[in-house]
C-alpha cells in the first residue's frame, strides 16, 4: 500500500480516501468517480492508486447529429458573462469563504454550460 499526504499528490492523480476512489482536481479538492467534489485536509493519509494523469473522458450526447454554431456561441457567451459577474460581485481581499463559494458557482456555471452543449464528463480512465 502507497501511503502519501494528499498535498503531495500531483494534480490529477487517482487515490482512496477512506474507502473511496478520487481524482485530485485542486490543491484541496478532490472529484470521485461519481462526479462528487470533497475537500481532503493537505495533511490526510491517501493510498496512491496511480500516477496516471491524463485528462477526464468527455463524451459528447448526440455527437452524431449536427452542431448549431449558434447555440455553442450562445452558451459560452451566456457561461463568460456569468463568470465576469461572478467576479465583480468579489471583494478583496478574498477570504476563504468567498474563495469555496466562488468555485462552487463556477461549477454550477460549467454544469449548465455543459448541459447545454450535452457535454457528459467522465472523471474514470
Amino acid at each position: 500500500m502507497n501511503q502519501i499526504r494528499f498535498s503531495h499528490l500531483e494534480i490529477g492523480m487517482l487515490f482512496n480516501y477512506q474507502n473511496v476512489s478520487y481524482r485530485k482536481s485542486t490543491p484541496l479538492l478532490a472529484i470521485s468517480a461519481d462526479n462528487h467534489q470533497r475537500m481532503i485536509p493537505r495533511s490526510a493519509m491517501v493510498e496512491v492508486v496511480g500516477t496516471d494523469k491524463s485528462p477526464s473522458k468527455i463524451h459528447v450526447a448526440n455527437a452524431h447529429q449536427p452542431v448549431n454554431p449558434q447555440e455553442i456561441v450562445e452558451a459560452l457567451d451566456d457561461f463568460t458573462r456569468e463568470c465576469h459577474q461572478l467576479i465583480q460581485s468579489l471583494s478583496t481581499p478574498l477570504n476563504l469563504k468567498q474563495i469555496n463559494q466562488a468555485r462552487k458557482q463556477l461549477q454550477v456555471f460549467s454544469a449548465t454550460l455543459f448541459d447545454r452543449l450535452n457535454i457528459e464528463i467522465n472523471h474514470e480512465n
